[in-house]
């Protein structure tokens, strides 16, 4: 993302705020004036005493400079009082608004965009734009815009007391902006590789600490501590390699102002000994060019705070606001919503291939009819999992079709048919919240009681209760609070509380000890007896009452048919069937869907 897009950005975000922005910059021309109206009124009072002094004006005359002063120091005053109160009221909002905007760019973005990026970096790349996008509001209005209209009117006012002054200003100035505007390249180069690396550090600390279990499991404390140390290595020599190039100009300038104070103290002795300045005019001169350097060094330290929050921002949103890619999966405009009033699914003639591989999927033609329970058997990377995903539309098919009760799923909204889709994961994820709200989560609406009913059906409601706050039970991140087979047992409340005519199971009682399972699938039996049911499993005798069983085999449906039928082909499923059967599976009966 380029700078001038993020300006662009900046400018749409501040738009609700122009009544802020508009007190931010008189406050902004007021402290500009300032910087020259206190010296001068310094001037006027100076001169005024000498004239006291020499008796050529009344003692009273003093009282006009005076009352200036305090007046311009009373309005300063009540103007910065107004402006932080604006600023206190402008930021809360401000940020809310930043937050809600970049969160809706991250919610609308497709599953694969997850796949190739830290959760804990996207979250640090929201948090930063949070705190970086309002101070680059207020270091344009308070610092930059401020500082560098004070520099004008300074420069108009030496002009009007001696222009050499004012000439030598010009130049000094002139040499310092050609310098900068030399160096900004290489400063927001070394900018971005810092944010970078500090994004990147970031992120390995938060997938270390996500998969701290495997840390600790296989000793490697060390091993991780070197690992983030290097991170922060490659950062602060970024960090420095940045800093020594703004060290350089700081010095620069620091030696240049010397060089400028000296000549402006040469000429104005000179002047005051010719008569050609008052004590006044010097005094004048003198505290504008302290000014204007104090200005200058925090123009300079403005640019660089400038250029570092740009930086930021611009590596941020290069990945929040990133254009989808050519294949994303979006809603089609305009899309309809699915009606699902049987919850018939059909591949048809439908062709996979995951980017930049072999196809997975050729030409699958096959019908799941209403109310079905069909089972998905065979070796790990033969498809199975890809072809769940094809229909919740987390993927898309290459060629061909997907249709849900005569429904291309290509034409209508993701939410609808995500809505109407209950999926229980293998290993399921929970947010950090409270038991009642996990389990609600696909159907905010329901009652205390439908939520108690979900839970007693997937054998929670027994250990819920026993927790302190029970359904007010915090789960932890992730629900580390809870074991996996309470977890697993919250995804499948999850998933029956919401109801959806379709129900996708993969291997959702994989976690479960073998008495709860039982309980559990007999349930689930109960449950599913009217809807279109697709079921993912290693333990084939998990899938003996199934409708039909699909056989994947290297991305074909290789078998289709009940337990029976495919036992009596003797093919894949029977070999499978053997092998489970005489090492994987104890021979006893087993409670199956």
């Amino acid at each position: 993302m380029q700078n001038s897009k993020v300006i662009s950005f900046l400018k749409e975000i501040s738009k609700p705020f122009k009544v802020h922005l508009a007190v931010f910059t008189v406050a902004a021309i007021l402290q500009a004036v300032e910087v020259v109206l206190q010296p001068f009124i310094v001037k006027l009072l100076i001169d005024q005493v000498n004239d006291i002094a020499s008796r050529k004006s009344p003692i009273v005359s003093i009282a006009k400079p005076i009352v200036c002063y305090l007046s311009v120091a009373s309005v300063m005053a009540i103007s910065s009082g107004i402006h932080e109160w604006v600023h206190s009221r402008f930021i809360a909002n401000f940020k809310k608004n930043i937050g809600a905007r970049l969160m809706a760019y991250l919610l609308h973005k497709p599953y694969a965009f997850y796949q190739g990026q830290f959760s804990g970096a996207l979250a640090n790349k929201v948090n930063d734009c949070i705190g970086t996008i309002p101070r680059l509001i207020r270091t344009f209005y308070d610092d930059f815009f401020s500082d560098a209209l004070a520099l004008l009117i300074s420069i108009y006012t030496l002009w009007q007391v001696s222009p050499c002054f004012a000439i030598a200003l010009i130049i000094w100035v002139t040499m310092y902006l050609l310098a900068c505007i030399k160096l900004a390249p290489k400063v927001r180069l070394t900018t971005n590789k810092v944010v970078s690396e500090s994004s990147k550090g970031m992120g390995h600390i938060n997938d270390i600490i996500t998969n701290i279990v495997n840390v600790k499991l296989f000793a490697k404390e060390v091993n991780e501590h070197k690992f983030v140390k290097s991170n922060f290595e490659r950062w602060a020599d970024a960090y420095g390699k940045h800093a020594k190039i703004l060290v350089g100009l700081y010095i620069a300038q620091l030696s240049t102002f010397v060089l400028l104070q000296g000549v402006c103290l040469f000429w104005l002795c000179q002047g005051l000994a010719k008569g050609r300045i008052t004590a006044g005019d010097f005094a004048l001169i003198f505290m504008i060019n302290i000014s204007i350097n104090r200005c200058l060094f925090g123009l300079s330290r403005t640019i660089a705070d400038f250029n570092e929050n740009i930086g930021t921002l611009t590596h941020n949103l290069q990945i929040i606001e990133q254009p989808n890619e050519p294949n994303t999966i979006l809603d089609k405009l305009p899309s309809k919503p699915l009606h699902i009033p049987a919850g018939r699914i059909v591949f048809d003639h439908m062709y996979f291939n995951y980017k930049g591989t072999a196809p997975l999927f050729e030409n699958i033609c096959v019908a799941i009819e209403p109310g079905q329970k069909v089972g998905l058997v065979g070796a790990s990377g033969s498809g199975k999992s890809t072809f769940i995903n094809l229909i919740l539309r987390f993927y898309e098919p290459t060629k061909g079709r997907i249709l849900i009760d005569n429904q291309d799923i290509k034409e209508v909204s993701l939410s609808s048919l995500r809505n109407q889709i209950a999926l229980i994961p293998q290993d399921p994820y929970l947010f950090h919240r409270t038991l009642k709200e996990n389990i609600q989560y696909g159907r905010p609406d329901a009652n205390s009681e439908a939520v108690v009913q979900a839970a007693k059906q997937a054998y929670a409601h027994e250990f819920i209760v026993k927790l302190p706050q029970q359904y007010n039970t915090l789960v932890g991140e992730r629900g580390t609070k809870l074991s996996g087979g309470q977890r697993q047992r919250i995804a499948i409340a999850r998933g029956l509380l919401k109801d959806a005519p379709i129900i996708i199971l993969d291997e959702a009682t994989s976690q479960l000890d073998s008495i709860t399972e039982n309980y559990i699938q007999g349930s689930l039996w109960d449950i599913i007896q009217n809807k279109t049911t697709v079921v993912i499993a290693h333990r084939l005798a998990t899938l003996l009452h199934m409708d039909r069983i699909l056989v994947f085999d290297k991305g074909r449906i290789a078998e289709d048919g009940t337990h029976d039928a495919l036992l009596a082909k003797n093919g894949i499923y029977k070999s499978l069937w053997d092998k489970q059967v005489g090492g994987f599976l104890p021979s006893m009966p087993h409670c199956s869907y």
